[in-house]
């Protein structure tokens, strides 16, 4: 029996060997072969934004208003803060703290605008000097409200 099917498989084992040279061709064949060319698109040209001294100066304008805006509502949310950490009014006290983030915002949006004129700036290799300065003046006026909003929180969050 296993001389029967020793036989049996010799065939298929001739089958598999065959002379050198028969063998396909690993190559790239013609079919597979990229044809065409795909131009690349323009890419298009920098719109440079340069900060003028309006820019500069109506983003400045902004920044204080908001800021004013923001330093008037501190006293109100201080008393309701106060109030709330006696037992009364949690809820005015959090109002009071989200009317001031909401005062926050245009500074905030008026600090990313100048954020965007010094990439702008560095981008097209302009002088930001000024740019830099008003930047910092609006960083410091953010800094300030963060640190209020942050210390009312801190009081009214035990409560």
């Amino acid at each position: 029996m296993i001389r029967a099917t020793s036989l049996l498989c010799l065939p298929l084992l001739a089958a598999c060997a065959s002379p050198a040279g028969h063998f396909p061709s690993l190559d790239i064949r013609e079919g597979e072969r990229v044809s065409g060319t795909i131009a690349a698109p323009a890419a298009p040209p920098l719109a440079p934004s340069p900060a003028s001294a309006g820019d500069l100066a109506s983003l400045a304008v902004t920044a204080q208003a908001s800021h004013a805006a923001f330093s008037q509502a501190v006293p109100q949310a201080r008393a309701l803060v106060a109030a709330a950490q006696a037992g009364d009014g949690w809820s005015a006290a959090q109002v009071a703290i989200a009317d001031l983030e909401a005062r926050r915002s245009a500074l905030m949006i008026a600090l990313a605008d100048l954020d965007r004129l010094l990439v702008d700036a560095a981008t097209n290799g302009a002088d930001s000097t000024a740019i830099a300065a008003t930047h910092a003046e609006a960083a410091a006026l953010a800094g300030e409200e963060d640190r209020v909003i942050g210390e009312l929180l801190g009081a009214l969050g035990g409560y």
